[in-house]
């Protein structure tokens, strides 16, 4: 029964093994493919920057027709960070990688070569688990927004077809206005790679499964041990001996493996199955042969006399499975605890939308997610001019409809002075409109001053803050004072207002604040819905998305009391990654914890026997063992919170989880082994 079990054991890390070596070789030939398209050869041209700003089609335009003039081939690349979209649906859990290429008919063999004949057609060429979808266009199909954010090529080798070319368009710079020399075309920025991001990225599987099959290989060779010096006495080779007992099954199971890739291959023709994979899975049924030849030999050597009369046995092998458990559980709390912590964000964002403390949250909403789209060039290089630009552009988008309100100051610090809360005028005008004297608030201040309200309480301190924000800040501030009772909205989740001793600095324009706070973070940039959906709202906003070239980057509005929901669907992604690899570790711990067990059992079985036939009780029998457990995970629970206290709650979480976990399964092995053995008295 135990060899059974462990032949089991073995067949699953064998196919875990191979299953992550297939994987992990295709997302490598994924992004080899990714890359050989992406890399161009030829020159890297730019636009000017007074002609994008001037008159970007025009500018276009030249360098097509300059390149067409020389029969140079010219492609513009488009790289877009944004979300599935199909039928207007967005699909917000899955981030994609969008390029366009978009070609004129001078486009090279050289370059069409590396493309599958269906997408040079025009259709979307996605690889199998990868997260970029590729397209080729005709250059007449080229937006706006796709000149003004794509990378240029000129394509070809020769030197002087360039030279000219180049030529040829410094001659168009009265037209566009420009005073440029052809040097100045020459784009030397670097390109940046695409972060290809498999959909299932599983290598740590192959190194686990690798760790475990050596492991169960270990523990079944000692379990034949005796077989083989009996076999060896009789007369048979080792060779015979190791394929009876294991290198039949092996290469049955990667014949077997390499039928169903066969199969996969006409079911998935984008699968990249090649020659390179599978020498790679002949390799390894070779290496793992060789591995379990090697060590039934050095078994065979062992003294005969020694290894049929051996009284240790059960003993030992209790400790060496005993040793593979505490380095799997090891290798699993680490590898558990990340999901841990993706759990408790995701607990806290779940019992947010749960308890949906602030109503009025339901009637604003904000852009949600804000994505990278085709910026990625402009977030690398220059990313507080993109944010900058991307708060002024929104502001306008939004215009009357839109108030702001940032608390990130007075959450993120502990000093007083610091704890400032920021508004704008139309946050003003919607929820504080008078003074502690009852009087209208007029927010007009002279040129380099900054108006700061501050609660009643609060003024007699007045001086002492405007020196600390004239010595830290180098600003000039001028106050108005208002009443302690006024209660201030925050439009957050977590607390529905602030009253009390405040701090509110009132913004002059949106390039005193970022109003877009970083890439996917909730903005301090509200829209107010009223009664209407996001969606109504965000199609009457979209022409002016469109116009501010936005349409890449604010994709969606949600409402801020559903903000946490799409949160946790984004997190998706990364949670079930987590969780595939978890369930997989946690699998192979529950199988070495069942093995050691069993080993137990088998060790003290006469003990257990005579203390069962005088009437211990099943705990009185199993102390020892348990309070072996006990001390086990205690020290695990104590050395982990210790080694990871950023993640203080996930080491505990996980450590208690996985504690229980095992104190279950060795009681089920236990009970069962316990009612056998009476079933066999019987």
């Amino acid at each position: 029964m135990k060899r059974l079990i462990l032949k089991i054991g073995l067949l699953f890390c064998f196919f875990t093994m191979v299953f992550g070596l297939i994987i992990e070789h295709n997302n490598n030939e994924n992004i080899k493919h990714v890359d050989s398209q992406y890399n161009i050869d030829g020159y890297k041209i730019k636009l000017p920057e007074s002609a994008v700003e001037k008159n970007p089609e025009l500018a276009f335009s030249i360098l097509q027709k300059s390149a067409n003039k020389n029969d140079t081939s010219f492609i513009n690349r488009v790289t877009e960070y944004t979300v599935k979209r199909e039928q207007g649906e967005i699909d917000l859990a899955s981030d994609i990688i969008k390029v366009t290429y978009f070609i004129d008919d001078n486009a090279k063999t050289s370059f069409l070569s590396k493309f599958n004949p269906k997408v040079i057609k025009g259709e979307t060429e996605h690889l199998f688990n990868s997260n970029v979808f590729t397209e080729i266009n005709k250059i007449k199909k080229v937006t706006r927004s796709d000149i003004v954010t794509g990378d240029y090529f000129l394509q070809g080798t020769d030197t002087q077809i360039q030279e000219m070319v180049l030529d040829n368009i410094s001659a168009y710079k009265d037209q566009m206005g420009l005073t440029i020399v052809a040097e100045e075309l020459i784009d030397d920025s670097m390109t940046l790679p695409i972060e290809l991001i498999p959909t299932l990225d599983i290598q740590a599987l192959l190194v686990l499964g690798a760790l475990f099959f050596l492991c169960c290989l270990v523990i079944y060779s000692l379990l034949i041990t005796r077989d083989i010096q009996i076999l060896r006495m009789n007369g048979y080779s080792v060779l015979e001996i190791a394929w009876h007992y294991l290198l039949r099954d092996i290469n049955s199971w990667m014949l077997a493996t390499l039928l169903f890739l066969l199969l996969a291959k006409v079911i998935f023709p984008t699968f990249l199955m090649n020659i390179q994979l599978l020498i790679m899975l002949i390799l390894l049924t070779a290496l793992l042969n060789l591995i379990i030849f090697i060590m039934l030999k050095f078994i065979s050597h062992l003294s005969a006399k020694n290894a049929l009369n051996y009284k240790n046995y059960d003993k030992d092998f209790f400790y060496i499975t005993y040793a593979i458990k505490i380095f799997f559980l090891f290798t699993v709390i680490t590898s558990l605890s990340p999901l841990a912590e993706l759990l408790k964000d995701s607990w806290r964002y779940a019992s947010s939308v749960s308890q949906q403390k602030v109503p009025e949250n339901a009637k604003v909403g904000i852009f949600y997610p804000l994505l990278i789209g085709k910026d990625n060039k402009d977030i690398t290089y220059n990313t507080n001019v993109f944010f900058e630009n991307l708060s002024r552009s929104a502001d306008r988008i939004v215009g009357d409809r839109g108030f702001i309100i940032d608390i990130s100051s007075y959450e993120q610090t502990d000093s007083f002075f610091d704890k400032v809360i920021k508004v704008d005028n139309s946050y003003l005008k919607k929820h504080i409109k008078v003074d502690y004297q009852n009087k209208k608030i007029k927010t007009e201040t002279k040129d380099g001053e900054t108006l700061f309200l501050i609660s009643e309480k609060l003024k007699d301190r007045r001086q002492e803050i405007r020196d600390y924000y004239k010595v830290n800040y180098d600003m000039t501030l001028t106050f108005i004072i208002i009443s302690d009772k006024t209660k201030l909205p925050l439009y957050n989740n977590k607390k529905r207002e602030l009253t009390g001793a405040l701090l509110i600095e009132v913004l002059k324009s949106p390039e005193d604040i970022p109003i877009i706070k970083g890439l996917g973070g909730i903005d301090p940039l509200k829209i107010t819905l009223g009664n209407r959906s996001p969606e109504s709202m965000y199609k009457q906003l979209k022409n002016s998305i469109d116009t501010e070239y936005l349409d890449d980057n604010l994709v969606n509005i949600v409402k801020l009391s559903d903000v946490n929901k799409v949160i946790l669907l984004r997190q998706l992604g990364t949670f079930y990654i987590y969780l595939f690899q978890t369930l997989f570790s946690l699998s192979l711990t529950i199988f070495i914890i069942m093995q050691c067990a069993i080993a137990y059992y088998n060790q003290k079985k006469k003990i257990i026997t005579i203390l069962r036939m005088h009437g211990y009780s099943f705990f009185q029998t199993y102390k020892n063992f348990f309070l072996l457990l006990l001390i086990q995970n205690t020290l695990f629970t104590l050395l982990f919170m210790a080694t990871y206290p950023e993640r203080l709650i996930g080491a505990l979480v996980t450590c208690l989880l996985l504690a229980l976990v095992e104190f279950v399964t060795s009681i089920i092995v236990i009970v069962t082994f316990d009612r056998v053995k009476k079933v066999e008295d019987s």
